[in-house]
């Protein structure tokens, strides 16, 4: 504080005469200069981590003015819900530390960071303080993303067509921090194995997935994925994916099968089919015994992969008059084939119309001609099977198959077809029991069509189509 101190003097001649002194009130303390605004503080990490070393400042936070010059520096670390921490925009700041270093914790994640700095000085009874310097907002604070899930393990390693697949295990992580939140599915399929696609059934991004008939003949599995997430970020694990499956179809349902028109030489076979949304193929089988042997068309039937019935209907020729048949409905699709029960008709006696009655005469001896048995092509009882693994550089062996009727020779002819079993095409010179596989023949399946012939005539059969052939 100061006061001002006064005395009078007076002279004349050699006298000279002073009063007493007086004294003024006393002012205040004497103030100094507050410290300017410290420069702005840098923070050393603007991506902070909460499992990372301490974030400091790495430069700015400092003044240098100020009298007397500044001797100490406050701090205040704030944890911010927004990227400007702006408490007047509803913006909620956190004081979390107030020292010159601030190692985050796993509270932070998701929030972001900065650092209030303010400058003092003293002297005496004077005290001064500066302005806050405010530091740049950080990005928000990182966790730890989640590890890969466990393995996910699938409810069957055969699905089927329409049934739902869901996974039965696995596919869960316990780390992150935050723990994982959230998991995301994909189900993809593949016709071989290598080349995956998003699968196209219901719930192809759910934990349940239900095939369709794009499924049939594929590869199925399911990737996860774990999410953990606080605040403004989040973390994403790696992959985890399943084992493949290899989807199968439903078998066409085969009813109402009967033999309409008998005449003493044909018949019209009929039934009804149900394809059950698989590509479907049917035949009739008939002969004079339970065995068969003969089909009425020599080529399959395709009606298509609806769900609803569909009329099958063939018409029989050239049978023999007042004789017993049997008879079956035959229907083929990749999720399997279905056989009606033996059925059998008779066909009627031929009529005959008697003669006018002869002019009595003399009866001549007739010798009449012996008439040879009538022939009987042959008939299939059994398809050719194909034996050996599929796959490039091995072997396939087929056999004829089961015949009747007296066969005498057997020809053979191995197609490719495509992964479904269908288009299939003759491989040139591809003739003997024996296919030795190529690299030509990945991804395809192979059939075996076997002829066998007798005096009466031929008759085809062809083998169910090989798996898919793998490299």
């Amino acid at each position: 504080m100061l006061f001002r101190s006064v005395y009078a003097t007076n002279t004349q001649g050699n006298y000279t005469g002073t009063t007493a002194t007086t004294y003024s009130v006393q002012t205040s303390t004497v103030t100094g200069a507050a410290p300017g605004t410290p420069s702005i503080p840098v923070i050393s990490n603007t991506m902070p981590a909460y499992n990372s070393s301490a974030v400091s400042i790495s430069s700015g936070g400092s003044s240098s003015a100020g009298t007397p010059s500044t001797t100490t520096y406050a701090y205040n670390w704030q944890r911010c819900t927004t990227s400007d921490c702006d408490t007047a925009s509803g913006n909620t700041a956190i004081s979390v530390g107030t020292g010159s270093t601030y190692t985050p914790s796993s509270a932070d994640v998701g929030y972001y960071l900065r650092v209030q700095v303010t400058a003092s000085n003293t002297q005496g009874a004077y005290a001064g303080t500066s302005t806050i310097a405010s530091s740049a907002v950080t990005a928000y604070a990182m966790g730890a993303a989640p590890s890969a899930p466990s393995t996910p393990v699938l409810s069957t390693n055969s699905p089927v067509n329409g049934t739902s697949l869901n996974i039965s295990s696995g596919a869960t992580t316990s780390t992150g921090t935050p723990s994982a939140s959230s998991y995301d599915y994909t189900w993809q399929d593949s016709p071989d194995g290598s080349a995956w696609s998003t699968a196209t059934g219901a719930g192809a991004t759910s934990s349940t997935y239900t095939p369709n008939s794009n499924d049939i003949g594929k590869y199925l599995r399911v990737q996860v994925t774990a999410t953990s997430s606080q605040g403004a970020w989040s973390g994403t694990s790696p992959v985890a994916t399943s084992a493949a499956t290899t989807t199968t179809g439903t078998a066409p349902t085969v009813s109402q099968v009967a033999a309409t028109a008998i005449t003493p030489t044909s018949a019209v076979l009929s039934g009804s089919i149900n394809p059950n949304s698989e590509e479907t193929t049917y035949y009739f089988q008939y002969g004079l015994t339970n065995s068969y042997g003969q089909t009425v068309q020599a080529v399959p039937v395709d009606i298509g992969s609806g769900s609803d019935p569909v009329l099958a209907s063939q018409a029989l020729t050239g049978v023999l008059a007042g004789t017993v048949y049997h008879y079956r409905l035959v229907a083929v699709s990749f999720g399997g084939t279905s056989v009606s029960d033996d059925q059998t008709f008779q066909t009627p006696p031929m009529s005959v119309t008697p003669p006018p009655t002869p002019t009595p005469v003399t009866p001549t001896p007739v010798t009449l001609p012996v008439i040879p048995p009538v022939a009987v092509v042959p008939g299939n009882t059994g398809l050719p099977v194909v034996k050996g693994k599929a796959k490039s550089k091995s072997k396939l062996t087929a056999s004829s198959g089961r015949w009747s009727g007296g066969v005498v020779t057997y020809r053979y002819q191995w197609k490719a077809c495509d992964v479904k079993g269908k288009k299939c095409k003759a491989i040139r010179g591809a003739t003997k029991t024996v296919l030795t596989l190529t690299r030509k023949n990945v991804g395809q399946r192979l059939e075996i069509t076997v002829t066998a012939t007798n005096t009466a005539g031929s008759v085809s059969a062809t083998s169910k189509p090989t798996p898919v052939v793998k490299s």
